[in-house]
């Protein structure tokens, strides 16, 4: 178990920084059209936990292939993140940030149950 709690830290600090330095500057540059929430940073943790939880627990075949499906997970988060900034609200509503992280689950989970064991 050490190896693989080894390797899904490593997966999770790759998926951060393809997402992160992206969302970073979505963050700096779109501070005026939405106004960020510290929670919101739960987009990066979330999912991934979801997907990992649902890879550990079942694996349905899959092999360590399938990690490339983090890369379309970080993705997933720069695009919540555009669309964040595009619907941008000054004043504080919760929905869409929430909506949009539900999305990223759904997005995780479909991507567990639909793409099929990739070869290593």
């Amino acid at each position: 178990m050490g190896e693989l709690s080894f390797f899904l830290v490593q997966l999770w600090l790759w998926h951060f920084v393809i997402a992160g330095v992206p969302c970073l500057l979505l963050v700096f540059f779109g501070r005026k059209r939405a106004r960020w929430q510290m929670w919101e940073a739960l987009a990066f943790v979330v999912p991934f936990v979801l997907w990992a939880t649902l890879m550990v627990a079942n694996g349905k075949g899959k092999t360590l292939g399938n990690a490339a499906e983090v890369a379309a997970i970080s993705f997933a988060i720069v695009v919540a993140a555009l669309i964040r900034v595009a619907v941008g609200h000054k004043e504080r509503q919760p929905f869409y940030p929430a909506a949009l992280l539900l999305l990223l689950c759904v997005v995780s989970a479909g991507l567990y149950f639909f793409v099929p064991g990739l070869p290593e």
